[in-house]
């Protein structure tokens, strides 16, 4: 019996190795990149087994996977107190794996006298935490999923106790203990811990998100949440997505953050002996507006730092989430994919990053997404594949600064008048005599100095006023599919922009992007991303890039005489004539499935001020792969959208977006007449009971929700419908509340109301009202003897429950075997 396995300490980075495999760039053991990136590298315990152990796993690790693991009959089947968002914004932290404790051990059985089982002890933070295609199973007397594992308590601990556990295919229906989630975990933070997951994914058994039972507040927010019981641990489910508000910032006393349903007071917190994990944390639900008051020190130590949400909910699922800040009366829109350079889990390393630091004045430089990391970084792995070895590159020196003589300042001006200090560029004055106080604002451009300019997020010097580009003749040559040059070259910036690459959504795009950026004679691409890295000096030698992303190199005509076939950029896509290429479903409906999120043509951009819905719907034409917008008359934000679901749902919230389709995609204006929460969401008061149409009974069999409804059209008063999809039974109702919970009975009833009757958070489905026969209406039929095989059904399927949970209780262990087995 092992006392206590440790994988201690952790945290892969891309080190700069020579010949020998010892590093040879010290710089390379940094957590960050000079340009502020993470240097984190993934690696993959794979197929591992802990059997009958105290303890499995460790204190902290980040950028480590556990793919397919079996945990069996541990008294913690997982230990995990820190962790990171992984490196390469994609991969689960938990995959293919199963934790299980029969329920015939006992802790007499070898384990620590008189410790509890729990199946995993999760971090707590810092950030998203996710568990893909894991199975729970058997006891845990704490829990399965226990959060917050000693968050707040001691050192070692997640950052700021906020983590997003964010459960994609999660079974949880085999856990025999009575909490299936736990907030807090061996005095962990109680109040912070967010389970969440993806639309349509039944991991929170039908719930979009669950809070701890201290966010009262939630019941007020319009957001669909209603008080869950023990196996939840007393959570709030509510319908909306509910991500992680976090400020990085010294001691402020409480913080009051004003938000949808009232006031949360966010508490100090700070774990003994680590300077930098000190700050606040909320849960906020994603799309609403939040307001708080706070002093922003970013001199202090961590500096004043904004988080909201997670990259990956952009980067792997294209839905990034947005919300509305409010700091001391300013007021900035940001989203989960928001700057977040020399930003980890142990806070911010330095000032100027973070939501909304641009209009918040933490520094004078607008964040531009997408120039970090470039192809030729190490490859990013897929989720849950091997990653492929890669040669290391030899170590390059950094780029020194030159000396330069001291300039005279420019009385007139009020830019720093060194090497590199030019207006709109971010760089900040080192080195020498500072004049208005230049040196002592981080990255400032604003104020005169004397000294030398350093880059805050590396050394790349200022690009110099130059003459307009000219257009080459549109030619372009490539060596062949997924060819990349072996020496890209230098980077070049798109022009009017500080990005190096973005996704343009064709090559076409990306070679004219090549055509307006001074020195830009070649590109890399990617036909799988469409993302576009202008380059200048590629060399003409190329290999396979056997990686996923698999970039090209395409070089001007003329640059490379063993280039093969030329292309040529494409036209221009046509506008189209105002809004009569759209239609949509009415003020205020929102698809209840937005889709997949599409860039602005030319730009890194997903969302935008358009000012109109007009402008909003031709830049959908503009943009490929676009064929919905979802846009606010309040706010004129546009966003483009690909696959926008047509069922749709009042959008309550203060900028009441609306979902406007291409003609043909959906048909507008037409929904169905009935809409529901989720499966399995049953009001919480369902009213009164309706009599069916000829029979005169309370309740019927009928086979498909379809002729329950019919039934309901045919009942007067009936304006609600409780069917159970596993029972086939059909009650109609007048008056159900709009409240939900879930019905976790045997037969799982769901509440469908008519339309009109609840509007928050009721979905409209897919639902033939009227079903046919031959192009013929056919009438719904219930009676005798439906209601007969209806009462012999149940008294079937009571039987069943019987003899399998003797079953069950018979063979629990050969059961567990056999789980382990398969």
């Amino acid at each position: 019996i092992n006392a206590e396995y440790m994988g201690d300490n952790n945290i892969p980075r891309q080190l700069v190795l020579d010949a020998d495999g010892m590093v040879a760039d010290k710089a390379s053991c940094k957590t960050f990149k000079s340009d502020g990136s993470d240097n984190g590298k993934l690696g993959i315990v794979e197929d591992g087994l802990d059997y009958h152990n105290d303890f499995v796993g460790q204190y902290e690790l980040g950028d480590v996977q556990y793919k397919g693991f079996r945990s069996v009959n541990n008294l913690k089947g997982m230990y995990w107190k820190h962790t990171k968002n992984f490196a390469d914004g994609r991969s689960s932290h938990v995959l293919n794996s199963l934790f299980a404790f029969d329920p015939k051990y006992t802790p007499n059985q070898g384990f620590i006298p008189g410790s509890a089982t729990g199946l995993f002890y999760g971090p707590g933070g810092h950030g998203a935490f996710i568990m893909e295609n894991v199975r729970f199973l058997g006891r845990g007397d704490e829990g399965a999923i226990c959060s917050n594992q000693h968050c707040g308590v001691g050192p070692g601990t997640g950052a700021l106790c906020t983590p997003e556990y964010l459960l994609i295919k999660v079974d949880l229906t085999g856990v025999l203990s009575d909490n299936k989630v736990r907030f807090g975990a061996s005095d962990g933070n109680k109040e912070l811990p967010i389970f969440t997951t993806l639309n349509g994914d039944n991991s929170l058994a039908g719930y979009r998100s669950i809070v701890s039972s201290h966010m009262t507040h939630f019941f007020g927010a319009n957001a669909g949440c209603v008080q869950l019981g023990k196996e939840y641990q007393n959570g709030i489910g509510c319908a909306e997505k509910v991500r992680r508000l976090n400020i990085w910032s010294q001691n402020q006393g409480d913080i009051s953050l004003e938000g949808p349903g009232g006031r949360y007071v966010m508490k100090y917190q700070a774990p003994a002996a680590e300077q930098s994990k000190q700050g606040y944390g909320a849960p906020v639900i994603v799309g609403r507006k939040y307001s708080f008051r706070a002093q922003t020190n970013t001199q202090a130590n961590p500096p004043f730092t904004i988080e909201f949400s997670d990259r990956i909910f952009g980067d792997r699922f294209n839905q990034p989430d947005e919300l509305t800040i409010e700091l001391n009366g300013k007021s900035c829109k940001t989203t989960s994919q928001h700057d977040r350079r020399f930003v980890g889990l142990f806070g911010p390393e330095r000032a100027g990053s973070g939501a909304c630091a641009y209009e918040f004045g933490f520094t004078n430089v607008p964040f531009v997404p997408g120039a970090p990391p470039t192809p030729q970084d190490p490859p990013q792995a897929n989720p849950g594949s091997q990653p492929q070895p890669q040669p290391q590159p030899q170590p390059q020196p950094d780029p020194q600064p030159q000396p330069q003589p001291n300039p005279q300042p420019n009385p007139s001006s009020s830019i720093c008048s060194g090497q590199c200090c030019n207006q709109g560029s971010p760089y900040r004055c080192t080195g020498g005599p500072a004049i208005n106080g230049c040196s002592s604002k981080p990255w400032d451009i604003n104020s005169a100095c004397t000294a030398q300019c350093q880059c805050p997020f590396g050394n790349t010097p200022a690009p110099a006023p130059a003459p307009q580009p000219q257009p080459s003749s549109g030619a372009y040559c490539t060596n062949g599919n997924g060819q990349l040059s072996t020496n890209e070259g230098t980077a070049v910036q798109f022009a009017g922009s500080s990005d190096f690459g973005r996704n343009t959504g064709s090559i076409e795009n990306c070679v004219k992007a090549c055509d307006a950026a001074n020195g830009c004679n070649a590109v890399s691409y990617s036909s799988k991303t469409n993302m576009c890295w202008l380059k200048k000096g590629s060399s003409c030698g190329t290999a396979f890039d056997s990686r996923g992303d698999q970039y090209q190199t395409y070089w001007k005509s003329g640059v490379c005489q063993t280039c093969g076939q030329a292309i040529a950029p494409a036209p221009a896509p046509q506008p189209s004539t105002g809004m009569s290429g759209y239609c949509t479903n009415g003020n205020g409906q929102l698809s209840t499935n937005e889709g997949t999120a599409v860039q602005f043509a030319g730009s890194s951009d997903f969302g935008r001020n358009t000012g109109s819905v007009e402008n909003c719907v031709k830049a959908c034409d503009a943009a490929n792969g676009c064929n919905a917008v979802s846009y606010s008359s309040k706010t004129n934000m546009c966003w483009l959208k690909k696959g926008s679901s047509c069922g749709t749902a009042f959008d309550s919230r203060g900028d009441q977006y609306q979902t406007y389709w291409k003609n043909g995609v959906c048909p507008c204006g037409q929904k169905a007449g009935y809409c529901s929460k989720g499966e399995g969401q049953l009001a919480t008061n369902e009213g009164n009971e309706v009599k069916f149409p000829g029979t005169g009974g309370h309740g019927e069999w009928v086979d498909s929700v379809s002729k329950c409804l019919q039934a309901c059209e045919q009942a007067p008063g009936c304006d609600a419908v409780s069917y159970s999809q596993k029972s086939k039974m059909c009650y109609l109702k007048q008056g159900s509340s709009c409240t939900t919970a879930y019905d976790g009975r045997g037969d799982t009833y769901t509440t469908y109301w008519k339309s009109g009757v609840c509007n928050n958070g009721c979905s409209y489905v897919p639902i033939n009202l009227f079903e046919t026969n031959n192009g013929q209406h056919v009438a719904v039929t219930v009676g005798p003897i439906a209601s007969a095989f209806a009462l012999v059904a149940v008294v079937a399927i009571v039987v069943l429950i019987v003899v399998r949970r003797r079953k069950i209780q018979k063979d629990s262990s050969m059961a567990l075997e056999l789980e382990l087995i398969n």
